[in-house]
């Protein structure tokens, strides 16, 4: 990854007077649009606005579910205080600051022996080297080093590894992003082995008429991998604006001198892999209690795949390590497990997608009313 890509720079006095090398005239567009509005960019989260879904021990995973819980206490309210706590966040453009943090979020991707010999660090690679299209959600700079006097007349190249080194410090909660499955799958070895899980899964839990859908609208040369990952309770009012951003996105970077094909940008459909739960049932004496509701853990999912043109879900299976390292396959959770987990694909129209991310504000709202 080049240092091409940095989001941050010399802030010029005026808007106009931008500088000529430490950003691509790309990010410098994208960086006067990206500006969020203080009142978007401070949303609190409190007991209310979130959804937590226990995910299932694994004793494989008990240093990343530690740290994890330290990034999910920032939003949580301080008992003993009582008081919520406010937590700031950014749009910010993508950047290979944030790789680790990226790749981190796409740990869960698949599932099962395709998720353990996943490329994430290529997946993730090409997520923070596409700097034009997505957004990343992440903590504010608590100094910006273009305003620090020891580096204010830096060279751009220095500048820029300056630069990265701050961004680094930010946490990063989520991102969103789509990427041309179909186009990249013969460069990048990660891209074919989505498309490989996909049809593989379609194959099995999907009718024939189903899988005949999957396997033709994959053949098309324009499908765009829509990678959505985030913190769980991440505040809603962030999300409409991370999707309504992308056909900006797309239109600007078609329109960009270094592009080779601007019909990579150009797609039909987008492929989504997500993930839902179901609260499992429990037996009494009364007899069962429980539903079968969906729990969706991106709430966005639940009005797009209503409008997918094809869509199949199954149990997830997660990998357990033994006392003698040796590995079994749990499917769902496991028994006794409180919910049952499922991965959910769907292929959905990109002019759909587009259509529905306008009314995703109002969509997120009516859930939370």
């Amino acid at each position: 990854m080049s240092d091409s890509n940095i989001l941050y720079t010399r802030q010029p006095e005026k808007a106009e007077d931008l500088p000529k090398k430490a950003l691509t005239k790309k990010e410098k567009k994208l960086l006067k649009k990206r500006k969020v509005r203080e009142d978007e960019r401070r949303p609190q989260a409190n007991d209310d606005e979130e959804e937590k879904l226990p995910a299932p021990k694994r004793e494989d995973e008990e240093e990343e579910e530690e740290e994890e819980e330290e990034q999910r206490n920032l939003f949580r309210p301080d008992k003993k205080k009582s008081k919520v706590i406010d937590v700031e966040f950014e749009l910010v453009l993508p950047s290979e600051a944030y790789y680790h943090s990226v790749r981190a979020l796409l740990s869960q991707y698949l599932d099962g022996e395709d998720n353990e010999n996943m490329d994430l660090s290529g997946l993730a690679d090409q997520v923070v080297s596409t700097v034009s299209i997505g957004s990343v959600v992440a903590s504010p700079l608590d100094q910006d080093p273009a305003e620090l006097p020891e580096y204010k007349d830096l060279p751009d190249a220095e500048f820029d590894k300056v630069a990265l080194r701050y961004n680094s410090q930010r946490d990063v909660y989520g991102f969103l992003t789509v990427l041309s499955v179909t186009r990249r799958r013969k460069q990048h070895r990660a891209f074919d082995q989505v498309l490989q899980y996909v049809l593989a899964k379609a194959g099995k839990h999907c009718n024939e008429r189903q899988r005949e859908l999957f396997e033709g609208i994959l053949a098309k040369p324009n499908v765009g991998l829509l990678l959505n990952e985030r913190l769980i309770n991440l505040p809603y009012e962030l999300v409409p604006q991370m999707h309504e951003s992308v056909p900006e996105d797309l239109k600007f970077t078609k329109q960009q001198d270094d592009i080779e094909d601007p019909r990579e940008f150009d797609y039909q459909y987008l492929l989504v892999i997500t993930k839902y739960a179901v609260e499992n049932k429990k037996r009494g004496a009364k007899g069962t209690t429980g539903g079968e509701e969906k729990l969706y853990y991106k709430a966005e999912d639940e009005m797009f795949v209503r409008h997918a043109e094809a869509s199949f879900a199954f149990k997830t299976t997660f990998r357990e390590t033994l006392e003698d390292g040796t590995k079994k396959n749990i499917v769902g959770g496991g028994q006794g497990a409180p919910e049952t987990q499922y991965k959910l694909v769907y292929l959905i129209k990109y002019s759909e997608y587009q259509k529905r991310a306008r009314e995703l504000q109002a969509f997120l709202k009516s859930l939370v009313a």
